[in-house]
């Protein structure tokens, strides 16, 4: 039984090699134009390799030794002509080749980067960051090898080998089987387990064949100084047989190791979202901001609960703050909103409609979210900001950074607007990214705002600056704000104290502070 299954095993293991390699080539058959010409250029590159011992032999038997000089020189410029040729052929497609794979890998790596754009939250929650990376730069720039390998190795070292047998089959069959006599004993080097002998395996067929060859020639056929140049040519033969082998080893033996970093590339290509559009879903209309928790629960855990049976009713316009200790749920009710994650039990509905019954970008590009670590990237401070509306005027990006404070300081900068920030606004205080991030958020003018612990990153003195660009960007909008200092969110609406998987308390600042309850614990405690 546990023969048959290992036999099982390995016939799915190879099925699924197979398989990767088809869809890894796949890639390469959108190239045909670049490929047929880069095999028009290998076919000659061969086909001079092949004809060069045939050169060899007449230059030495036909001219050499008759003493036919003129005949000879005219035979050299001819051979170096043509090699000439193949040596800057081979740079062309040396050229072509890395231009394409180049393309290939890109190609692959925009693709697994799209898609990972589409996973929910619960993917990146059970894969460490580093580990993704590895797979979207390591795992693609791995299959660059093979791919080039495969255009440029297998199938050229494949024609050579068919070509050398028949043409050494022809001119001499005595000589070409006693110059492959080495075979048997270059299969015993076929399989990963001797790999690493693989190399000496080869150098001892080479060398075994190559003293067959010449004891048959001398010894048996009698092959006297008239025929020099056949067993050079032979010699030369023998060496266009071997290495392509021994190519071709190296190459399985890559492609096997490789094989598993494509497999893995493929399988987050192949994964499938958990939160995606259903097939009947519609377009989400424009939000007004009411937003409703009907008996919502939802576990991040299977028996671990996070919410029970929440249910809230939001109007259009309010300021929503909820507080309690770290892990209550306060970030998983605004991830139910933004739909980053499905509720297990109940409904969240926006206005009148079911998050789930519309498209997830619908929903999405009506919602602004800014957390603790607001993402700069490399380029201007006007792009940066653009980024939240793509075709966002001059005259919007200035007033955007007007209502929420950073205009002032922009324009203190050197270039103004036209500052080149760092990754990640290197040269920027703390308090000045996140104005940037509010400008950001605020230029796509979203319907529904949710503020994740944004100013928990910055010190007291920062988060005063903020302050005004926070009162701003709420305004008019209906906004939850989740802050564990609170003094950032005394000015709610309402106040929800999330604990033990629902709304343990719920009202403003100073009806909860005269409850003298979890709320007002939580602030004397911080006070």
């Amino acid at each position: 039984m546990a023969a048959n299954s290992i036999k099982d095993d390995e016939e799915v293991s190879q099925v699924k090699k197979s398989i990767t390699i088809k869809r890894l080539l796949s890639y390469l058959f959108r190239y045909k134009k670049t490929i047929v010409v880069v095999l028009l250029i290998m076919a000659y590159c061969v086909g001079i390799s092949l004809v060069n011992p045939l050169i060899i032999e007449s230059a030495i038997d036909d001219y050499i030794t008759p003493g036919n000089i003129k005949g000879m020189v005219i035979l050299v410029l001819i051979a170096l002509l043509l090699n000439v040729v193949k040596v800057v052929l081979v740079k062309i497609r040396m050229y072509l080749m890395s231009k394409m794979t180049n393309s290939i890998i890109q190609n692959i790596r925009e693709e697994v980067f799209t898609h990972l754009q589409t996973l929910g939250f619960k993917f990146f929650d059970s894969r460490p960051t580093g580990k993704i990376l590895s797979r979207v730069m390591g795992d693609v720039n791995s299959l660059k090898q093979v791919l080039q390998n495969f255009v440029i190795t297998l199938l050229p070292d494949f024609i050579t080998v068919i070509a050398v047998v028949v043409i050494m089959l022809i001119k001499n069959p005595r000589l070409a089987l006693a110059g492959m006599v080495g075979l048997p004993l270059l299969i015993t080097g076929l399989a990963v387990r001797v790999n690493d002998a693989f190399n000496s395996v080869i150098e001892v067929s080479t060398a075994i064949s190559i003293v067959c060859m010449l004891y048959v020639a001398i010894k048996v056929m009698h092959i006297d100084a008239s025929n020099v140049g056949l067993l050079v040519a032979f010699t030369s033969y023998l060496s266009l047989f071997w290495q392509p082998i021994a190519n071709l080893g190296s190459f399985y033996n890559q492609i096997i190791a490789n094989l598993a970093a494509a497999e893995r590339v493929f399988e987050i290509i192949d994964l499938e979202p958990e939160i995606k559009d259903g097939e009947a879903v519609g377009e989400m209309p424009q939000i007004t901001g009411r937003v409703r928790f009907k008996d919502v629960g939802f576990s991040y855990e299977d028996g671990v609960p996070v919410l029970k049976d929440v249910s809230f009713d939001i109007t259009p316009g309010e300021t929503i703050a909820l507080v309690g200790p770290t892990g209550a749920g306060k970030t998983t009710i605004v991830n139910l909103i933004s739909r980053f994650y499905d509720v297990q039990t109940g409904t969240v509905l926006i206005d009148d409609s079911n998050v789930r019954d519309v498209s997830i970008e619908s929903l999405r590009s009506q919602l602004g979210i800014m957390t603790q670590d607001n993402f700069l990237f490399t380029g201007t401070i006007r792009e940066n900001i653009r980024y939240g509306k793509l075709d966002a005027t001059d005259e919007e990006i200035e007033e955007a950074c007007r209502k929420v404070g950073a205009h002032d300081f922009i324009m203190r900068l050197e270039k103004g607007y036209e500052t080149e920030l760092t990754e990640r606004g290197g040269g920027l205080s703390a308090g000045q990214k996140q104005l940037l991030a509010f400008a950001r958020t605020i230029i796509s003018d979203p319907r529904i705002l949710i503020l994740d612990e944004a100013t928990s990153s910055i010190d007291t003195k920062s988060e005063l600056m903020v302050q005004k660009g926070i009162a701003t960007i709420l305004q008019g909008r209906t906004s939850f704000v989740i802050a564990h200092r609170l003094s950032t969110i005394r000015n709610a609406d309402r106040i929800f104290v999330i604990e033990n998987g629902g709304i343990a308390e719920s009202g403003k600042h100073d009806e909860l502070m005269a409850k003298k309850g979890i709320y007002y614990n939580l602030n004397m405690a911080q006070a």
